[in-house]
């Protein structure tokens, strides 16, 4: 049997739930998925689901087909299997990109609200990560990004493809990257800032009109906002681009940075002393 923690266990079923399942349904399935075959009285006593509640969760499991009965001579001696996560996430990315298309076809009459001016919060990892990539394969030029190696691993690919659609892709990236994408830029000071901000920072500008910002603290909180408010997006643009700059100079003359500025540059990030 897989050992997990309570942490990783309940990420997980949160997850789930946004997928559709109810609290029991998912529980029962992390259960299943870390003991399988297991009858229903054994999903009970290693998810925390009543035994009241027990045979109506793995029939409405079975129903959806994400659970197999076996052994179905009686009811007590059942035993389930449970699908892969593989294809549990196959299944629902199928059934979001239908219902997705089918939003789209019924709803284009209604028109779209003119979002310009507004920042809008994002306070959810997922959702950070779903409207970069929307932005990244809507671009139709530049993607200027600057990210950590935890969370270039779920936009790694919308990248490359934008990369061979001939975007022009610069990435500013936290730590010595293992490969590049369009033009790499291996920012050294990861761990320095990751103490003075408390957390990883991702910042996404496509084609000087669109922005989405987030920071992932340690506690698994997020703070993040996108929009498409012409100031906003030109600031954090600037950023990137600043950032670029300096990785460009110090990896130019690391030797005389240092020197001028110390070996962690504390005296180039202190702005209010000249």
């Amino acid at each position: 049997m897989s050992i997990i923690t309570t942490m990783v266990v309940n990420k997980i079923s949160q997850i789930l739930i946004q997928l559709g399942l109810s609290d029991y349904e998912a529980r029962a399935y992390i259960a299943l998925l870390s003991n399988q075959p297991a009858t229903a009285y054994e999903i009970a006593k290693h998810s925390g689901v009543p035994s009241s509640k027990i045979y109506e969760t793995v029939n409405r499991m079975a129903a959806k087909g994400l659970f197999l009965a076996v052994n179905e001579a009686q009811e007590r001696g059942k035993q389930y299997f449970a699908i892969s996560v593989d294809d549990f996430v196959a299944r629902k990315k199928a059934e979001t990109e239908d219902q997705a298309d089918m939003l789209l076809h019924a709803a284009q009459g209604l028109g779209n609200a003119g979002d310009g001016n507004i920042i809008w919060p994002i306070d959810d990892e997922l959702l950070v990560y779903a409207k970069a990539k929307q932005l990244i394969n809507e671009a139709v030029d530049t993607c200027l990004i600057s990210i950590w190696p935890e969370d270039l691993r779920h936009l790694k690919n919308d990248l490359s493809q934008a990369c061979d659609r001939g975007i022009k892709v610069a990435l500013v990236h936290f730590g010595l990257p293992s490969e590049s994408i369009g033009a790499t830029y291996y920012h050294p000071e990861e761990k320095t800032l990751y103490e003075e901000k408390n957390g990883r920072g991702l910042t996404l500008v496509t084609d000087s009109s669109a922005v989405v910002m987030a920071t992932f603290m340690p506690n698994d909180e997020v703070q993040g906002t996108w929009s498409r408010n012409q100031t906003f997006v030109t600031v954090a643009e600037d950023y990137i681009r600043h950032d670029v700059y300096i990785t460009k100079v110090t990896a130019a003359m690391e030797t005389q940075v240092k020197a001028e500025f110390g070996d962690n540059y504390e005296k180039l990030r202190d702005v209010f002393t000249k």
